[in-house]
């Protein structure tokens, strides 16, 4: 029973993108969370690989650096690598006091009493994407509102230029370049009205002043 058990549980990948697809994933967790919370996975896509399952465990494993590493140099926090050549810097696959001194630049942004200053624009751009929907038929969600919201939800939050907002979808690559071009273009003073965009708010931050480009492409 015991060895039949055991045999499920290495046989279980939550790396699987088919588990999410097909909305199976729940039943799985549960048994890992109960049975395996520490999941060790020997064959996957991606290789072998460790799973955590249960929150505290979870919770503590964030906030112990000295044990546990966020850095790219020593894997990152994505289960596949990203494609030879194509590493981009990125504050959240570091360690402090790297991290620490990036989030310091992005806090602010995201503030809730930054925020407050964009809700009347997101909350008018997202009316519209609803109010838009049509009715009594079938549509695709994704693109009607998961991948539009997403895509004006940045470009309100980076004062992306509005008319090009689907580069950030469509051609991303070109959409990071041209967010680190307006950072480096920003002079961070206001036109005519308080400056609250990431662009502008990152010139002055502790990690991006020096308008280094690795540093600058890592936080936006």
């Amino acid at each position: 029973m015991a060895q039949a058990l055991q045999r499920r549980l290495t046989s279980i990948d939550v790396s699987d993108p088919r588990l999410y697809q097909d909305d199976s994933w729940r039943p799985l967790f549960v048994q890992l969370r109960r049975d395996d919370p520490v999941h060790y996975c020997e064959a996957s896509a991606f290789g072998p690989y460790w799973s955590v399952t249960r929150y505290d465990d979870i919770f503590a494993i964030e906030l112990d650096h000295e044990n546990y590493s966020s850095s790219s140099e020593l894997g990152g926090i994505q289960v596949a690598n990203p494609p030879q050549g194509q590493e981009l810097p990125n504050f959240i696959r570091m360690d402090p006091p790297g991290h620490t001194m990036h989030r310091r630049t992005v806090a602010p942004i995201v503030a809730p009493s930054n925020l407050v200053n964009l809700e009347p624009l997101i909350r008018k751009r997202t009316a519209s994407v609803l109010d838009a929907l049509p009715r009594n038929e079938t549509f695709d969600w994704v693109a009607r509102v998961s991948t539009d919201l997403t895509n004006m939800m940045l470009a309100t939050l980076f004062d992306f230029p509005w008319a090009e907002r689907r580069k950030l979808e469509t051609h991303p690559q070109t959409g990071a370049a041209q967010l680190v071009w307006r950072f480096f273009t920003s002079n961070g003073e206001a036109r005519g009205r308080p400056q609250v965009d990431a662009s502008s708010m990152a010139v002055p931050g502790p990690s991006t002043r020096r308008r280094q480009l690795c540093a600058v492409s890592g936080v936006l």
